[in-house]
C-alpha cells in the first residue's frame, strides 16, 4: 500500500472514516505541518489510521481466476476465508462451490454464488443458487428458432425481446424440467433423496418438486405448500443446485458470452 494507491481507493471506493470525533482529526492531523514552508503532504501512516481497514490483493498473471471477474474472485476469497460464511455449509458443498468458481463457465453469474455464500438463512442461499437457473428458462425453447432463422441478435437479447414485445415466457415448471435433463447424476440423486425427506412422494417428478420448493420459499399464499427441511438437507440442496448451474451454463456458455 502506498499513498497514491490509498488516495485512489478512498476516492473511487468511498472508504469511510472510522467512527471518530471529527475534532480528533482537526486536532491531531491537520496542525502537524502547520507553518512548515516545504510541506508536501502528510505521511500515509499518519492518515490511514483514521479510515476503515483496507486490504489490497494482487492477482498473478498465471491465476486460474480472470482478473476482471471481481465476483468470481470474491467467491474464491470467501471460500478461503470461511469465517465470513454465516451458514454451516458442509465441506463437500464448499468443495463443490470452489470447483465451480475455479472451473465453471465464464458466463456463470458468480454474483449469485457470492450472495449465496453470504446468506444468513438456508432459504435465501437456495434462492440465490436458483436464480441463475431461472435466467435460462426460455433458452431451450428459443435456441432452435434462433438458429433456424439465422438471427444475428445474441440469443440472450432475443429472448429478452420476445418477452418484452409479445409478453411470451415459458411455464416455469415445464422450463425447469427441460433444464433438469442436463443435471449430473450426482445432483439428481441428491435431489431425489432430499425430496423424500422433505415430504415428496417417490413418483413426483424431481423438477416439479424443485419448483415447488422454490415457491415454498418465495410465496406465502394459502395454497402454497410449505416444505420444511433440516439444515443438512438444505446444504445438500444448495450443492445440487449449483451442480445444475454448472451444467447448464457449460452448455450455453458460448451464446451467453456472445451476448
Amino acid at each position: 500500500m502506498n499513498a497514491g494507491l490509498f488516495t485512489a481507493l478512498v476516492v473511487e471506493l468511498k472508504i469511510p472514516v472510522k467512527n471518530l470525533n471529527p475534532y480528533e482529526i482537526v486536532e491531531h492531523v491537520i496542525p502537524r505541518y502547520k507553518g512548515i514552508g516545504d510541506y508536501r503532504g502528510h505521511a500515509l501512516d499518519e492518515v490511514i489510521e483514521f479510515f476503515e481497514n483496507v486490504a489490497v490483493f494482487r492477482i498473478p498473471h498465471d491465476s486460474a481466476l480472470p482478473p476482471h471477474d471481481i465476483y468470481r474472485i470474491l467467491g474464491f476469497w470467501t471460500l478461503r476465508n470461511r469465517e465470513r460464511i454465516i451458514l454451516n455449509i458442509s465441506d463437500d458443498t464448499l468443495a463443490s462451490l470452489e470447483a465451480l468458481v475455479l472451473e465453471g463457465a465464464t458466463s456463470v453469474p458468480f454474483l449469485n454464488v457470492v450472495e449465496s455464500l453470504h446468506a444468513a438463512h438456508w432459504q435465501h442461499a437456495f434462492l440465490e443458487a436458483y436464480r441463475p437457473v431461472e435466467r435460462l428458462f426460455a433458452f431451450d425453447y428459443i435456441e432452435n428458432l434462433h438458429k433456424e432463422l439465422a438471427i444475428t441478435v445474441p440469443l440472450l437479447e432475443f429472448v429478452a425481446k420476445i418477452e418484452e414485445v409479445i409478453g411470451w415466457r415459458p411455464k416455469e415448471d415445464d422450463a425447469i424440467e427441460r433444464l433438469c435433463a442436463l443435471m449430473p447424476d450426482t445432483a439428481s440423486k441428491i435431489f431425489e433423496r432430499v425430496k423424500l425427506n422433505g415430504g415428496g412422494v417417490a413418483d413426483e417428478k424431481m423438477a416439479k418438486w424443485i419448483y415447488k420448493l422454490r415457491n415454498s420459499v418465495v410465496h406465502f399464499r394459502p395454497s402454497t405448500e410449505r416444505i420444511n427441511l433440516e439444515s443438512e438437507h438444505w446444504d445438500e440442496i444448495l450443492r445440487a443446485t449449483f451442480m445444475l448451474v454448472a451444467a447448464i451454463y457449460a452448455k450455453y456458455d458460448g451464446v451467453l458470452r456472445a451476448a
